[in-house]
Formats: structure tokens, sequence, C-alpha cells
């Protein structure tokens, strides 16, 4: 089960996307009249505030980290020197579909670089995408944690989450 990383969880783990910052910069176009006429200026202010009122409601309507379960399975057995093909499953109970960014956090062992991706994820039906990776070196390694981001309807808000593992893996 994912979970919200930080001391203040839910809300730590939000962010304000790119989109959201770029309206809030748009807002300052309307400080170059109001050299002219100070009230361009309680029209930038009032741009903003709606601006940052759509940002609280797109956080508010995010699901949960908890919400979000994650399975990883390896399809293969890993070994030495060959491509091992494993699966991670999303699923949430929220009644919305989310594009959900995953990123696997496997030990450098087993992948050069953290496989990610994105998947569409439906309302209480798993969602897969399959990865491969290519052992390196012989041991029993600890798996690293799978990081989640989702944005809002509106693309004004970012929550991301953490789903540890508990497995090891041998190769």
């Amino acid at each position: 089960q994912a979970r919200a990383r930080g001391r203040f969880g839910r809300i730590v783990g939000t962010t304000v996307t790119g989109g959201s910052l770029l309206l809030l910069v748009a807002g300052l176009l309307w400080a170059i009249p109001g050299f002219f006429g100070l009230h361009w200026l309680a029209l930038m202010l009032a741009w903003d505030a709606v601006v940052l009122l759509l940002v609280v409601v797109d956080i508010l309507s995010l699901p949960p980290a908890h919400s979000f379960r994650v399975t990883r399975t390896f399809l293969d057995s890993p070994v030495l020197g060959r491509e091992t093909r494993f699966e991670l499953t999303v699923e949430h109970g929220a009644n919305s579909v989310f594009q959900v960014r995953v990123l696997d956090d496997l030990h450098p062992a087993l992948a050069q670089a953290p496989p990610g991706g994105a998947i569409n994820v439906f309302p209480r039906d798993p969602s897969r995408i399959t990865f491969t990776a290519t052992p390196n070196r012989r041991g029993d390694f600890a798996l690293g944690g799978i990081w989640l981001r989702w944005t809002g309807r509106l693309r004004l808000a970012e929550r991301r989450a953490l789903a540890e593992p508990v497995q090891k893996v041998g190769v």
C-alpha cells in the first residue's frame, strides 16, 4: 500500500504543477498596464486568487496515497546476465481514472537505471506495466520502493507516494 512521505504526509506529498505556475505567472502580465492604472493590479490579484482557488480544488480532488496499492511480480527468475521481466500492478479505490507515473527504484545490481513509465489506472481495476532488468551481480538484494505520481482533474496539482516492498530477491 502506498503512503505519502514526510512529516505532514498528505500536505507534503502534494505539489503544484508547471501549468499552475504558468497561470500564476500569466497573472503578472496584468502588472504591465498596472503602471498606468491601479485597477489593473486589482485584476491581477483577482486572477491569482482564482488560480489559487482552482489549485486548492484540484488538491482536494486527489485521492489519498493510501488508496493506491502496488504489487511487483517477477515474471522470470532473475539470472545473472539475462533479461528478467517483472510487472507492476497498480490499483486504487477512488472513483476516477488517473494517469499514474511509476518509477521502480530497483537495486543497481538488478537495473542500471530505475525503470519507469505511465499507466492509466481505472477505479478498482488493476492496471499493469511490464519492465525488464538485467542483473549484473550475484547475491541477495533488497528491492527499492516504487514511486507513484498522479495529477488532479485540472492538472494543477500533483500528489506523490511511495510503496515499499517487504521482500528480497536473490540472483
